[in-house]
């Protein structure tokens, strides 16, 4: 029986979804616009320079996560950003709950997109990856933001930055944790007395739960990151029963949903 065309798009952008579900972002190129006094662009540039970077001597043992995003992560940078207009609007919707004097550490920052856009608009930002090649690449990007540095850290051993912090932000990330309560735990508690927590995930859960067998084929071919299938209810109340009190939440975009998420610490 031939399946609605509908099936075949879900197909795809789950594919896409499950290839480049880290970081929503790529290096880019000098040419940017501007919108609420941030830059954006969707058109990819990797340098020469970029593309000889060598791996950062690693202090710990690779997670899966960082093995994947390791092996990717120059032919990551250099490709395209999927969803422009979702990333631009989740740049300036957290622009716009940032404060000059904010400390702020950003969990998975993959290439740095985001980190070298929000950093020149607070006092101080720690934007932070498991994957050592990721952050070499972030690292060259954001040379001279006085106020920008990088960690090659993860939630769950120790490594992060100690804080506290006004804001942690966390964008293509949660689905690809581990053990997701343990890290939203260790997060409340670096995050001040009525902080946020600023995340976007990937929710793939519910009618895209029947893609399970895709992904694992996809995982199997090296094509895609371990990760969870989870619904944005469920997300959300994950969120909610380590300590923090969910203000807005929105789908940017909504096929497949990705969940932007404010939540300030209770």
């Amino acid at each position: 029986m031939k399946r609605p065309r509908h099936f075949h798009r879900r197909i795809r952008n789950a594919a896409q979804a499950a290839r480049l579900s880290s970081n929503p972002a790529t290096l880019v190129s000098p040419k940017p616009t501007t919108s609420h006094g941030l830059c954006y662009n969707t058109e990819p540039c990797i340098t020469a320079a970029m593309a000889q970077l060598r791996p950062m001597q690693n202090e710990k043992p690779e997670t899966p996560q960082a093995v994947f995003w390791n092996r990717v992560a120059h032919r990551y940078a250099a490709m395209p950003m999927r969803n422009p207009d979702a990333w631009q609007e989740t740049l300036v919707r957290t622009h716009g709950l940032l404060s000059n004097g904010d400390l702020v550490m950003e969990l998975g920052c993959g290439t740095g997109s985001t980190a070298v856009r929000l950093a020149p608009h607070v006092a101080a930002y720690t934007a932070t990856d498991d994957a050592s090649e990721m952050i070499a690449i972030a690292t060259q990007r954001g040379e001279g933001i006085a106020s920008l540095k990088f960690a090659h850290a993860r939630p769950g051993d120790g490594s992060l930055p100690p804080g506290p912090f006004d804001a942690i932000l966390a964008f293509n990330l949660l689905h690809l944790l581990p053990d997701l309560p343990a890290a939203l735990k260790e997060v409340h508690g670096m995050i001040k007395p009525t902080g946020l927590l600023i995340t976007k995930t990937p929710c793939l859960g519910g009618i895209y739960q029947g893609l399970w067998p895709l992904i694992r084929a996809l995982q199997a071919l090296g094509k895609a990151p371990p990760l969870r299938f989870i619904s944005p209810t469920r997300l959300e109340n994950m969120i909610r029963e380590v300590g923090f009190v969910i203000e807005d939440s929105d789908d940017l975009p909504r096929r497949p949903p990705s969940r932007f998420i404010v939540a300030r610490r209770s």
